[in-house]
């Protein structure tokens, strides 16, 4: 894949000419190769409602949870967030308390976002869900802000009350909703809901394939909200078979189809529907929305199968738009672009704290440094400093080491070890800080002792190439901050790091503008690696 950097208007603001819901295709065909473009939407504006331009454009993006990569999710901080931020829907998970209010959750359970550490939304008052708050600091770091638990009016008061434009083209009052009810007893409420505030024409309503797990359109709750004059959007199981997704897409009841896309550090887990049956189902006529779609490799590839519409927890990372080359690592909060190797489990996750990006998860990890993306990829010659540090104990073998990989074309998951073990197509360079190693050099003969490596990983392959050693002035230590920085010009590489510095390395393979920090140490003990005081500037 190349650089992807979807243009802000195209993928986020509802443009006024558009189409309406397209027409079911009569039938569809197993697409075995090649890239699908879909049908070509016929517009009239003069009928549309603002969630039919919306879904009518050929590219589309919504924000999931209000953002959840970078903001505490379903909250109305996080909705409101998003729209300043340029996204034009967001969705909303909707579920109901034990006395019959609406709140904005998507769990059940209390325990993962909140912090209640017990109980169910269903089994509990709305008095008592308000005395918990969302918790999210162990996803997005330690200076994340606890945030009310809001009743799905509450989120929309707080919405319509947003400016529109600004600098990032704020949908403000005029913002699309893809609400979703997560329990049946609050299905028919969200409809009215919309109806009584007058949003019927800004919402589509999402729902588990027909809204009761089947497949019948003309059943369960497609046709009641398709009766109340809401957009539909259905979403199945990577497992469900062709054939009952075409019945539910050939009905007038069902506008969106939705599909799954778990990533892995190697590509999908097993509820992810493969790209043979993306294009089947694409082949059906009705616009596809994949999720959760958190990189711009993967919007890039589902676009080439023929997918439209993609929900995201980072709109504005998908959309390209501008950042600063700063990390923000003193706010403790993650930014735009910091996405981890592994997005599903928090065991997965860096902790952001002290001014710090640190690793201390138990097997190798890695994480994308977004920010400082622009900034590579505008400028040819660039600047990168960086502080490293182990916490309390270096590595205890001789093979681990901390990293900064950079010059990889793509935003697609990188990272080191067994875990990570797979084919790079993606090369780049990897800048290693190696205490007490025992490694090859570049001129094939083993090494020992505290040292730092330009690595460099080439296309095909997961073998680290040797390309230079150094030696620091003085030995590693633990708590001792390791200082360093890497100079890329269009010709060439130099690396000074712990008072070692390297000439100008005329290595000129790869000049890509993403970049990610890493610990290399599979399930050894070792302290964690922390990275802090990270500029990047143009030469």
């Amino acid at each position: 894949m190349g650089d992807f950097r979807l243009n802000r208007r195209t993928a986020l603001i509802a443009v006024g000419a558009g189409a309406g819901v397209l027409a079911a295709s009569p039938a569809y065909a197993a697409e075995e190769s090649g890239t699908i473009t879909p049908p070509t939407p016929v517009p009239d504006p003069s009928t549309q409602t603002l969630a039919q331009r919306f879904i009518s454009q050929q590219q589309f993006v919504i924000a999931h949870r209000g953002a959840g990569d970078v903001n505490p999710e379903h909250t109305a901080y996080a909705y409101q967030q998003a729209i300043l931020k340029g996204a034009q829907a967001i969705e909303i998970s909707v579920s109901s308390t034990v006395d019959g209010e609406l709140v904005c959750m998507h769990d059940n359970a209390l325990s993962r976002t909140t912090t209640q550490k017990s109980g169910y939304v269903s089994s509990t008052t709305l008095a008592d869900v308000k005395r918990a708050m969302i918790d999210m600091r162990p996803f997005l770091g330690s200076g994340t802000p606890l945030q009310n638990i809001v009743t799905l009016d509450e989120a929309l008061d707080l919405i319509a009350a947003t400016p529109a434009g600004g600098t990032y083209g704020s949908s403000g009052p005029n913002t699309i909703f893809f609400l979703e009810a997560k329990d049946s007893a609050a299905q028919l409420k969200i409809l009215d809901v919309m109806t009584r505030r007058g949003l019927v024409g800004q919402t589509v309503i999402k729902m588990y394939r027909n809204g009761a797990g089947g497949f019948d359109p003309n059943a369960g709750f497609a046709k009641y909200a398709k009766d109340a004059g809401f957009l539909t959007w259905c979403y199945f199981d990577a497992g469900d078979a062709a054939t009952s997704i075409n019945a539910m897409a050939q009905s007038a009841n069902v506008d969106l189809i939705g599909l799954p896309y778990f990533e892995t550090v190697l590509d999908r887990n097993y509820a992810s529907m493969s790209d043979y049956k993306v294009r089947q189902v694409v082949a059906m006529g009705k616009p596809v929305i994949m999720w959760e779609i958190h990189r711009r490799s993967a919007m890039e590839h589902f676009a080439s199968l023929g997918v439209r519409g993609f929900m995201s927890p980072d709109p504005y990372w998908l959309s390209g738009g501008s950042m600063a080359a700063d990390l923000k690592l003193t706010t403790a909060r993650r930014q735009h672009g910091m996405l981890p190797a592994g997005q599903q489990d928090v065991a997965n996750m860096p902790v952001w704290e002290n001014g710090a990006l640190i690793h201390r998860q138990t097997y190798d990890e890695s994480i994308m440094l977004g920010p400082l993306t622009p900034l590579a990829q505008s400028y040819p010659s660039y600047v990168l400093y960086f502080t490293m540090k182990w916490e309390d104990l270096l590595p205890t073998t001789n093979w681990q080491y901390g990293y900064i990989a950079f010059g990889r074309q793509t935003d697609a998951p990188f990272g080191l070890g067994g875990k990570h073990a797979v084919t790079n197509n993606n090369g780049c360079y990897v800048l290693a800080i190696r205490p007490k190693a025992d490694a090859m050099d570049e001129n094939g003969k083993y090494v020992n002792g505290d040292m730092i490596q330009l690595l460099r990983i080439d296309n095909g392959t997961n073998n680290p190439v040797p390309v230079k050693t150094l030696y620091p002035k003085q030995g590693f230590a633990p708590n001792k901050d390791i200082n360093g920085k890497i100079i890329v010009r269009p010709d060439s590489i130099t690396i000074d790091v712990a008072g070692a510095r390297s000439e100008a390395i005329a290595d000129t393979a790869y000049r890509g503008p993403y970049m990610h920090f890493g610990r290399y140490h599979d399930n050894s003990t070792g302290g964690g690696l922390a990275l802090s005081n990270v500029t990047a500037y143009r030469l």
